[in-house]
């Protein structure tokens, strides 16, 4: 140790254990950021299984249609034309085996907030952890670049929904 470097604590320095030889960091003090990107983490990925989960059942009950209505009488069948707005639930009415779309219903609400939810606890954590560690230019940018992912979408929604 010179002359300029600091006396070092015990407290501070990491400990090793004798059976394994493996260095065992004792200075495990976290921050509040820390813990909270850390959460951030599970949060994004338990809303995005719990998207993927309900997407599959979405996926499996859209595969039974053309099953479920090959069944039914040619007379029922919707032959062509125009499709109403709420157009899978039709379908999912009338060809599904099920008879009601309800389930449709929740199953499409809880994909959709659990997408949402997973993208947004996603770009909170990366923003997070970015603001708390990276240098200013690493900010800026990545900023810039949730802020081009993110905004489009919303601007492009709203533009539809006015035209």
């Amino acid at each position: 140790m010179g002359p300029s470097s600091p006396p070092s604590s015990p407290e501070s320095q990491p400990s090793y254990s004798a059976s394994s030889k493996v260095r065992v960091a004792t200075n495990t003090q976290e921050t509040g950021v820390q813990r909270f990107i850390v959460a951030s983490c599970y949060w994004a990925l338990i809303f995005n299984i719990g998207a993927a989960i309900s997407s599959f059942v979405m996926i499996d009950y859209l595969g039974e249609i053309p099953y479920h209505a090959s069944k039914l009488p040619k007379g029922l069948l919707h032959v062509g034309g125009e499709v109403p707005a709420d157009g899978a639930n039709v379908l999912l009415r009338r060809y599904s085996g099920h008879g009601d779309s309800a389930v449709w219903l929740w199953i499409s609400f809880h994909w959709l907030i659990c997408l949402f939810c997973g993208i947004l606890t996603l770009i909170v954590a990366i923003l997070a952890y970015v603001w708390a560690e990276e240098l200013l230019w690493v900010k800026l940018t990545t900023f810039g670049a949730v802020v081009f992912v993110v905004i489009p979408p919303f601007i492009l929604v709203a533009w539809q929904r006015h035209t």
